[in-house]
């Protein structure tokens, strides 16, 4: 059984990642790869709980849909932030009317859209966490899983064949050395150089 302590520390962890990336301008974008940042956190947040502790696949999934609420919640705060940032910025330009009341809609609502919004985003965000954080986590547990039963490659061995090869080598080399010739020629270990 994983400890909660664990579970909750390493789902922060990797929500926090999937929070913050999935909200960055441009950044973000690679959530269109079928929610990138989400699955990297469930993942990383899977792998980090493996090597803290022996975890199954349902931990995997349960950590990783926890970082995938944490990041919802996150990613929701932060895009509303930069999205808020933004239409401000494009009002005083004068590219924009600014804030959400510039969006289509949203004039007629006023705060009221923006909480509305905001529920919306999360509840959004929330779902696609927990589906694409649980299979982040799962798939960062079968790998490891795979990773665990691969035999373990043998360099040793090869490195020890090959001392015992130049042992043999150079064994034969001597006794050929110091064998006396058939002709009846001296040894040549016995020539002085």
């Amino acid at each position: 059984m994983v400890k909660t302590k664990n579970l909750i520390i390493y789902a922060l962890i990797g929500g926090v990642l999937s929070g913050i990336m999935s909200s960055l301008p441009l950044i973000k974008c690679c959530n269109i790869f079928c929610c990138f940042w989400v699955i990297l956190g469930g993942a990383l947040s899977a792998f980090l709980l493996s090597k803290k502790e022996k975890i199954e696949l349902k931990d995997g999934a349960v950590v990783g849909a926890l970082s995938g609420v944490i990041g919802g919640v996150i990613a929701t705060v932060v895009s509303i932030i930069f999205d808020l940032i933004g239409q401000t910025f494009l009002g005083a330009w004068g590219l924009g009317s600014g804030g959400l009341s510039g969006m289509p809609g949203m004039g007629f609502l006023g705060t009221l859209g923006i909480v509305i919004v905001f529920a919306i985003t999360l509840v959004i965000y929330i779902l696609l966490g927990i589906i694409f954080g649980a299979a982040g986590g799962i798939i960062a547990v079968k790998l490891l899983e795979k990773k665990a039963s691969e035999p373990p490659k043998p360099v040793e061995k090869k490195v020890e064949e090959k001392k015992e090869e130049k042992i043999v080598s150079a064994t034969i080399q001597n006794a050929d050395v110091n064998a006396a010739p058939k002709t009846g020629e001296p040894k040549l270990s016995e020539y002085k150089a």
